[in-house]
């Protein structure tokens, strides 16, 4: 477990650019040779963007990552991405709930980052999946071939995980999007001014 913790802090630690050239250098080999080290590179990343979001990252933490972590377009986009997700869960909420019940805050703060996680990463494979299932739903086949997915393993995970939070469906071996998913689709694409097409 120490080691596990140790590692993530190295990697934060590169992520905002504090360490030592060689350090670095060890890193980023690491980062190219062993996959599993990039993976953890991928959560310790979204673990970052959502605590400056959320704005529990120290002084010291919250320059870094404007000045060195955000310094990178995709994180940038990354960033915009979580702003329009959280804005949109934050004005669906139902105000009547109990805000002081933290496991319920926490439970939904875990299947927020689940719904994030499985948008964006394996290169925006799940955003890519919910904008094809927003307008006709297909198979899995279907899916794996307009995506052009080298691993259809991938794209199974996804819509697992895309099932399990409640923004696609699947029925009689067809994979559809909920009306969830779609108001998904129309907060991203009016927050970010982009227009999402199949």
């Amino acid at each position: 477990m120490e080691q596990v913790v140790e590692r993530e802090n190295l990697i934060k630690k590169y992520l905002l650019g504090e360490l030592a050239d060689e350090k670095q250098a060890e890193v980023e080999i690491r980062l190219l040779t062993d996959h599993g080290y990039f993976k953890e590179l991928l959560l310790v990343e979204d673990e970052i963007t959502d605590d400056f979001l959320f704005g529990i990252l120290s002084d010291h933490e919250q320059e870094r990552t404007r000045n060195y972590f955000l310094a990178v377009p995709e994180r940038r986009q990354k960033l915009r991405f979580a702003k329009a997700l959280e804005q949109y869960a934050s004005t669906t909420a139902p105000s009547a709930v109990a805000a002081t019940v933290w496991e319920n805050t926490l439970a939904e703060a875990h299947k927020n980052r689940v719904l994030l996680s499985s948008l964006i990463n394996a290169d925006w494979l799940g955003l890519h999946l919910l904008v094809l299932l927003r307008e006709t739903p297909q198979s899995e086949a279907q899916l794996v071939s307009k995506v052009k997915a080298t691993n259809a393993t991938n794209v199974a995970g996804v819509l697992t995980r895309l099932i399990l939070s409640d923004v696609i469906e699947e029925s009689g071996g067809l994979f559809s999007c909920t009306e969830l998913g779609i108001k998904i689709i129309q907060k991203i694409e009016a927050n970010s001014g982009a227009q999402f097409t199949p």
